[in-house]
């Protein structure tokens, strides 16, 4: 699916598709009932109408080397089914963007991060994440990580992490194994 120009509403409905891109002139306007389900070999590029726009379900299962690469900051609300951010396999590049989890979320040990200077994760949920939290090429850094996960719930990273702006751990607990979290000076 290539949006050239325009926008794509999706409303509270859902979006499959093996692979979507929006061009600078194109949009995804999405509210927390909508879905999007990626499933192919291509890369992805998703870029959401408004300010912090509001997407209910997100399920991405593309080959391991595809990118799915966000153009706009995003909240996956939650609520709409029971995997409310689901990764199979695939990239995830934040490009310098917030992605906000409210709900639970789903990651196989085929999915990487890509993150950077200027991006940020959210992980507000009532269990812990399923999976590992892992960055590609080993290291990972953010912005910001913020962690608010109830009845005593963790994030397990799956790599080095550095944080250059500000790590809340509001609820819950990151568990490093044998990797190190850094809090950069910046």
């Amino acid at each position: 699916l290539d949006i050239q120009l325009g926008q794509l509403v999706v409303g509270a409905n859902s979006l499959f598709s093996k692979g979507i891109t929006t061009s600078s002139f194109g949009i995804i306007n999405t509210t927390g009932e909508s879905s999007i389900s990626i499933a192919g070999n291509d890369d992805s590029f998703l870029r959401f109408s408004g300010s912090f726009p509001t997407l209910g379900n997100l399920s991405i299962n593309t080959n391991p080397y595809a990118h799915t690469t966000l153009g706009s900051d995003l909240w996956v609300s939650g609520d709409l089914m029971s995997d409310d951010l689901s990764f199979s396999s695939g990239i995830i590049d934040l490009n310098g963007h917030t992605l906000s989890v409210s709900g639970d979320m789903n990651l196989s040990q085929y999915v990487a991060f890509i993150g950077g200077g200027n991006s940020s994760l959210e992980i507000h949920s009532d269990n812990s994440v399923n999976g590992i939290l892992t960055f590609f090429g080993g290291t990972g850094q953010l912005r910001d990580l913020q962690i608010d996960i109830g009845s005593g719930g963790h994030v397990i990273l799956g790599g080095n992490l550095i944080i250059s702006g500000n790590l809340d751990l509001d609820n819950g607990f990151v568990m490093l194994r044998n990797y190190n979290l850094r809090l950069a000076a910046g």
